[in-house]
């Protein structure tokens, strides 16, 4: 079984392929989520079946970092994984604008996680993480919002007035932390 994602040109011819380290038996789900930075140096993929090496720990899922060169060619340059089990860690992901942070979903276990990048070296390690309500998949899609500095994530079986209604989180990204604002979800409505 092979996990690959293609890269195309602007005349949609195919460019690249990219093929992340395959483990045997893992549905690791590649491609499940992208994130592209504007000017296209920095691709986020998330696969969020990745298994744990040896087999240790089920599922927690991965992110893959993929530079461009000057070849205009990609390369993995990272993977990012967890340790916590059936996290799903990359079901959702995004970066900012500047592509010094990203910002990874892990609704498993009701997480956003945030990595900073290290400026001497074109890699990312953790900043933060915030944890949502419990239940509620709190990081199945999340979009961050450069200009506002606000991170929007879903939590789609958020549990509020009526079971599983669903919301979404607004969180103010100072730099350094994640800081709730508000939280949006349906009115009331009969079923």
């Amino acid at each position: 079984q092979t996990c690959a994602l293609p890269i195309y040109a602007r005349t949609y011819d195919q460019r690249q392929e990219l093929i992340p380290t395959i483990t045997e038996g893992d549905s690791h789900q590649f491609g499940v989520s992208l994130a592209v930075q504007p000017n296209a140096e920095v691709l986020l993929i998330g696969a969020p079946g990745t298994g744990y090496p040896g087999g240790t720990i089920s599922d927690p899922g991965a992110v893959y970092v993929v530079l461009k060169n000057n070849f205009d060619n990609y390369a993995i340059s990272q993977e990012i994984q967890l340790t916590d089990p059936d996290a799903e860690f990359g079901f959702s992901v995004d970066i900012s604008a500047d592509g010094l942070y990203l910002f990874i979903g892990a609704p498993g276990v009701n997480k956003v996680h945030v990595y900073q990048k290290i400026e001497t070296a074109e890699y990312w390690e953790l900043l933060t993480t915030y944890t949502g309500t419990a239940g509620g998949r709190f990081g199945h899609a999340i979009k961050f919002d450069s200009v506002n500095d606000l991170l929007y994530v879903g939590a789609p079986t958020y549990s509020g007035t009526q079971p599983e209604q669903g919301a979404v989180y607004l969180l103010h990204f100072d730099g350094s932390t994640l800081n709730y604002q508000n939280i949006v979800t349906l009115p009331n409505a009969e079923q």
